[in-house]
Order: structure tokens, then C-alpha cells, then sequence
């Protein structure tokens, strides 16, 4: 007898079936590809950061002191203070430089010869050529050769045989500088971890640095060697800064990276336990030894 033309329910309901679990299995595969690609992508981008951030810790610790006269070239140890070069603690470095803030001629000063010739090769913090002469109409901090004080006055001023050094701000409260751990809101962090790396300007609002950190610390190393919870109590004993992270490198994994980061010697040489959570996410121990070159000479 001849079957009659269509498909039975049975073949119908067969062939939804055979969709269905194709369908479910495309999405899986499609789906762990985008987690995969999203993984891939939140990497690179922190290798990039802690890249940007090596590079940004230097160049900033390093201004440590730039401009800063002789009064204030002493250390506070255990709080923040806009009377001291140098204070802090492990958890916060404060810090005077002139360099730190964000406008057109920061970073840049001029020589004052013995017959008021002044002439400059600087640049500011954004890599310009700082003008010659001196911007008119802006203000400028002029030291003696032995770092004294000598004025402020207008930057175009003629005060033979000094240095001068932009200003732009009330001297030294507005160029108090701040590390220290503050709060983040970045999903791409574990749940837990929402805590940044942040720089702060004076009074203004602090800055994310770096996202998702674990852990952080700050060691002063001293003229022997030797690492210190807290400033020196003698700025001539200072040689250096190094900066101890330890920072989230990645999105959660399916695997445990591991169970324990652990610090060189120069950060102390501690190990840090993960708990169960965060051992299926990457991180990355992050250690930056700055010198500190403003601070050298000048009558020190």
C-alpha cells in the first residue's frame, strides 16, 4: 500500500529532538568561547596594566621632592603630612612634589644664572618643552643653591643665581601626594576584591591606579639596606621606596592556579594563602624598587 505524503508526528517529534540537542550543544561551545575570549582578553589587558603601572610608579616616585625646599626635607613617620618630604606608614606613602599635578607646566623649572640669564632643557610631566622664558602671569617657586627658599613670586621674576620651579597651586598643602588601597567597583573583579590602588592630589578625588589588589604594601629601604614598616626617622637615611602588590591577573577559571603567592625577600619574603575562592583566579606579584634622585644632594 502507498504511505501517503508528510511526516509523521513521531519523525517531527524526532527531528525537534535532534535541533534541540544540537542547538543546546552550538550554545555550550559558542558560550565557553565568549567566557574563554573574555578571559583572554581581561589578561592581556592586566598585562598591560601592570606593564603601564611599572612604568607609571617610577616615573611618579621618582618626582618624590622635586621642587621641595629645604624646610621640608625630613621624614614623618606613621602619618600622612604636608610638613615632610616623605611620611607614611607600610599601607600609605604620602609624599611633596611638585611634579604630581595635572596641569599644562607641571614638572617644569628654570635655571637662574649669576646675571639673571635664564635657561632651561626640561619638559613637564606631559613631555613638552617648558617655555623660555617662563610662562607669564604664572607663579613659580624660587630656591637658593643650597635648596633655601628663597620666593615665590611671578615665574618671569628675575632672582639671579637661584632655581625656579612651576607652581600653580598654595605651597606645599596642594602638592601633598597619596598611595593607599580605597574601594573599586570593577565586575571584573572577584566579588570580594573590589579594592584599588589610588592616587590622590591634595584634597582631591582619589584616582584608581590599578584595580582588583589583594594585597599591598609599602617598604623604605634605609642607606644599609635594610626594610622598614615606616620612614626612616632621619631623611638622610632614606635610599629608596619599593612598592609590593599583588594584584588580580585574569577571570575566574575552572581550575585552581594556585594556592599561595609569596613575596621576595625585598617585600618581606611573606607568603600569602588564598582562600578557596581565589585560588581559581590568576594573580600576579607585582614588586617596583624606586630610587629617589631629588632627594640626593641639595645640602642632604
Amino acid at each position: 500500500m502507498k504511505r501517503a505524503s508528510g511526516y509523521t508526528l513521531t519523525e517531527i517529534l524526532i527531528l525537534i529532538a535532534l535541533i534541540g540537542i544540537f542547538s543546546a550543544g552550538f550554545l555550550s561551545f559558542f558560550s565557553g568561547m565568549l567566557r574563554t575570549e573574555r578571559q583572554a582578553r581581561f589578561t592581556i589587558k592586566t598585562e598591560a596594566d601592570v606593564s603601564a603601572l611599572r612604568t607609571f610608579l617610577k616615573k611618579e616616585l621618582q618626582s618624590i621632592g622635586f621642587g621641595i625646599s629645604a624646610d621640608y626635607l625630613k621624614t614623618n613617620p606613621g602619618s600622612c603630612s604636608a610638613s615632610a618630604v616623605i611620611s607614611g606608614n607600610n599601607a600609605t606613602l604620602c609624599y611633596l612634589s611638585l611634579a604630581s599635578r595635572q596641569t599644562r607646566w607641571a614638572g617644569c623649572w628654570w635655571m637662574v644664572d649669576s646675571s639673571g640669564k635664564v635657561f632651561t632643557n626640561a619638559t613637564s610631566r606631559f613631555g613638552g618643552n617648558c617655555p623660555v622664558p617662563p610662562p607669564a602671569g604664572e607663579t613659580c617657586l624660587f630656591l637658593n643653591n643650597d635648596r633655601s627658599l628663597r620666593e615665590i613670586a611671578n615665574c618671569t621674576k628675575t632672582i639671579p643665581s637661584t632655581v625656579s620651579f612651576y607652581l600653580n597651586g598654595n605651597y606645599s598643602s596642594d602638592f601633598l601626594v597619596r598611595f593607599s588601597i580605597g574601594n573599586a567597583n570593577d565586575r571584573a573583579c572577584h566579588p570580594n576584591l573590589q579594592r584599588a590602588l589610588q592616587l590622590q592630589v591634595a584634597g582631591g578625588i582619589p584616582q584608581p591606579v590599578i584595580s582588583c589588589v589583594l594585597d599591598f604594601r609599602i617598604r623604605y629601604i634605609d642607606k644599609s639596606g635594610n626594610l622598614l614598616n615606616t620612614p626612616p626617622s632621619s631623611l638622610q637615611d632614606l635610599a629608596g621606596i619599593r612598592v609590593c602588590l599583588i594584584v588580580q591577573a585574569g577571570g575566574r577559571g575552572t581550575i585552581r592556579f594556585q594556592e599561595s603567592l609569596t613575596y621576595s625577600e625585598r617585600c618581606g619574603g611573606d607568603t600569602i594563602q588564598l582562600p578557596g575562592d581565589y585560588q581559581f583566579y590568576p594573580f600576579k606579584v607585582i614588586e617596583e624598587e624606586v630610587s629617589l634622585p631629588n632627594l640626593r644632594g641639595w645640602g642632604l
